[in-house]
This record gives C-alpha cells, structure tokens and sequence, in this order.
C-alpha cells in the first residue's frame, strides 16, 4: 500500500486562515493563534521584502533590529535672553508715544514728510560729494578718513539721485562720532529721502539703539516723531520688536525734558511743526565756504584724488590765476601808454605841418 503524498502546507499557516475566516464571517478572535503563527508569517515576509531591496541595490542583505531608531536631530541652542525677551507683550513704542503725548497735553497728529519742507531736492554739489566710497567708510566706522575727506571740501551733507543723504547711513548705523564728523561740518538733519524717511527713521531701524545720536537728531527738531514717510509710518514704527523695552524706557526717562506738561484748555492745541508748514523743495542746502569744485568733489568722494592732492591743485590754479591777471595789467597799462605817447607824437607833427604848408606861396592851379 502507499503513502499518500502529505499536503504542502501554503504560505499562510492553518490556524492563521482560520483567524481571517473568522473575522471575515463578523466574528470577534480574541486569542491568538498558536505557536506564534502570525508573528512568523510577518518576520518571514518582512526579511524577504528587505533582502530584496538590498540586493536591488548591490548590497548584501543585512538583517537589522525592528525597532524603531529614530535619527539624531540637531539641538539648535537658544539666542542669548534679551532685556525685552521677558516683555514680549510690550505696548508698541509708538502707540505708548501717543498716549504719553495725549496726558501730558500735546498733539498726536502726523504729517507727511514729502509734502513740508523736510523734502528737498540735493544740490549739484551734494550729489558731487556721494559716493559709495564714503559711505563704505562709515560702514567700516572708519571716523579718521571719514573725517579727512569731509573736511576737504565736500558738502555738508552728501546725498545720491534718491535724496538719501550721508545723515540716514550715519543714523541708520548709529554712530556717534561719525555724526559728530557731519555735525562739525554744519550739516542740517532735517531732511528726508524720495520715500519721505527721516534720519529719525533709520536711526529707530538701527541694529542696536543708539540713544546719543537721536539725542542729537532731537535738538534739531523734536516734531521729527510726528513725520511719516511714504507708507504712513512714523519713525517709532521702525523700531524692532526686541527693542521696545529701551525705548519706552527712553521716552519714560525724558519725558519730562522734551514733553513738559501742558494744558489745552489754557495754551490751546498744539500746532504743526515748523517745516510742515513749508512746501518741498523750499529749503536749499548751501555750499560750505571751502568747497571744491564739483568735478574735484566727486573724484575726493570716490577716493580717486586725496585731500592733499584736491589742495594742491586748488593752490596751484589759484597762483597761475593771480599770475595771469598781474600780466594782463602790465601788458595794458604799458600798451597804453605806448599808444598814448605816439598819438601825441602824431599830433605834434601834424601841427608842424600845417604850419609849414601854411607858411608857402599860394600856386594857382591852371585849367
């Protein structure tokens, strides 16, 4: 009698196709099935699919732990606390302006800086003495050789084609000395750029607050706060969020001294700044009395021709000018009088002339 051939067990074992008819006719399995059928069939497929994927590649399989591994992430490090990171729900420094401007009795009005007499239109010596070149300088905060060149005779406040003055880079970098270079020359801070921003704006844009130069900036006119630029933006608007806390605490420390109290009902509101009241383009900056020329001014202010050299050519032109004009005097005065002299002479011999002539016999002249 033979054997009957036994049945080749499938992939999936018995008692794991008994749980899976189970659970498709609706019924509930709460037991397992035995000798671990289900966790055999999962680990066999699972080493198979990554054999497969290994030698896909031309790498040997290589059997690896199940659990999860998670990958290192990098652990960036906290920024440094700043004084204002504990008070992020500080009160924009403008709008603590206004109500601190509202209780001591002043207006909180804006004006647009390109409608007064803030905005003006550089003069052809101002654009002669901008150059990227100065303004490099200012960047490097190189006050000695900012200082030379400006004391050869360029404007005292340099501006390009966009009205940006040499004053908004000094203010937006928040440099003292630099400011005290521009103010040793007479420069004037109240003015604005085509976008209608002030030195005030870049000086409350600045990477760090700068309180000394907007001290300065506020001597020349403390309704510079009140001025907005071309996007409706007063100057406190540009400060940066981590900076709110130093400047309400400058303008809480100085109140006292720019904002006196004062009383409407007694001295009435509080009327417009000064140069609101004037028309753009009004306000013309001088020349200093000791500037170059304006072709000498651009090639100072590009760096193509040092003080020394712009001053010498100056002394030279102005010796050979005093040498051509003590010429010309000379050479006149002495052709003069040569001239003279020989009308004179002319003069003596005609009348000697005449008196011979006068003196001969009278011939009469014969048809």
């Amino acid at each position: 009698m033979s054997a009957q051939p036994q049945n080749k067990q499938g992939r999936i074992p018995v008692a794991l196709q008994a749980v899976f008819l189970a659970s498709n006719r609706g019924k509930e399995v709460h037991k397992p099935p035995p000798e671990k059928a289900a966790n055999k069939v999962f680990f066999r497929n699972w080493l198979f699919q990554k054999a497969s994927t290994s030698f896909s590649r031309g790498k040997k399989s290589q059997i690896v732990q199940t659990a999860d591994v998670k990958a290192p992430t990098e652990t960036k490090k906290r920024p440094a606390l700043r004084k204002t990171d504990s008070t992020d729900n500080l009160m924009n420094p403008q709008a603590y302006m206004d109500a601190m401007l509202r209780y001591r009795g002043y207006s909180t009005k804006r004006y647009h800086t390109l409608q007064s007499g803030y905005y003006n239109k550089p003069s052809p010596h101002q654009r002669a003495s901008y150059n990227i070149h100065l303004i490099g300088l200012i960047r490097r905060r190189d006050v000695e050789n900012f200082q030379e060149l400006m004391r050869a005779g360029l404007s005292s406040n340099p501006c390009n084609q966009y009205s940006e003055s040499v004053a908004h880079t000094v203010c937006r970098h928040g440099s003292k000395p630099m400011m005290d270079v521009l103010l040793e020359r007479g420069c004037d801070f109240r003015t604005a750029d085509d976008y209608g921003r002030t030195p005030l704006h870049d000086a409350c844009w600045a990477a760090e607050p700068a309180f000394g130069v907007v001290e300065e900036i506020l001597k020349f006119d403390i309704r510079m706060f009140h001025m907005i630029d071309a996007r409706g933006h007063c100057p406190l608007n540009y400060v940066r969020k981590e900076h709110y806390g130093d400047w309400i605490a400058f303008i809480e420390q100085n109140a006292d001294r720019y904002w006196p109290k004062r009383s409407v009902a007694k001295d009435g509101e509080q009327g417009p700044p000064e140069l609101a009241l004037m028309k753009p383009h009004s306000r013309i900056v001088d020349n200093p009395k000791d500037a170059l020329p304006d072709e000498m001014a651009c090639m100072v202010a590009a760096g193509k021709l040092s003080p020394q050299e712009a001053r010498m050519l100056i002394e030279d032109n102005e010796a050979t000018e005093a040498m051509s004009n003590d010429g010309s005097e000379d050479y006149s005065d002495d052709d003069d009088s040569e001239y003279d002299s020989e009308d004179d002479d002319w003069d003596e011999e005609d009348e000697e002339l005449l008196d011979v002539l006068g003196g001969l016999p009278q011939i009469a002249i014969r048809e």
